[in-house]
């Protein structure tokens, strides 16, 4: 892969307001995130102009 991820898997993430924890990144534009019990499977992390912001590595 040769090239470090803006949202690492592990990482914390804040988007419009509301926590996610980073499962899987694909490709810096998408991934899986978890919040809570929830897995969403095909996670944005920039959508409509806003941009996920990583609170914790």
């Amino acid at each position: 892969m040769g090239h470090n991820l803006k949202y690492p898997v592990g990482c914390r993430i804040s988007w419009c307001g509301e926590e996610f924890e980073v499962l899987e990144n694909y490709n810096d534009y998408n991934g899986t995130v978890k919040q809570g019990n929830n897995v969403i499977t095909n996670f944005y992390f920039c959508y409509q102009g806003e941009e996920a912001i990583v609170i914790s590595e």
